[in-house]
């Protein structure tokens, strides 16, 4: 197998709501609210619904995981 086969590789992080007593599912709502991936031109591969009401969020390259961490930082709703 040479490096470059398989599946590729993606970058993830992990957010959960400001607020203990929000679900994963509205964290996730509020994500997608705050942060239109088109507009900013991220490659968002995976947004999903984890234990202790956080979301992993998955993206293709680390300068765009990195930009989306920025973004996020700005709301008080998210950590």
């Amino acid at each position: 197998m040479q490096p470059g086969d398989g599946p590729p590789q993606t970058v993830g992080l992990i957010v959960k709501a400001a607020d203990p007593n929000t679900s994963s599912y509205e964290a996730k709502r509020l994500i997608k609210e705050a942060v239109d991936p088109k507009a900013l031109k991220l490659e968002v591969s995976k947004l999903e619904n984890l234990a202790n009401n956080a979301v992993l969020v998955e993206c293709k390259s680390k300068s765009d995981l990195e930009f989306l961490e920025k973004e996020l930082s700005k709301l008080c709703t998210v950590t």
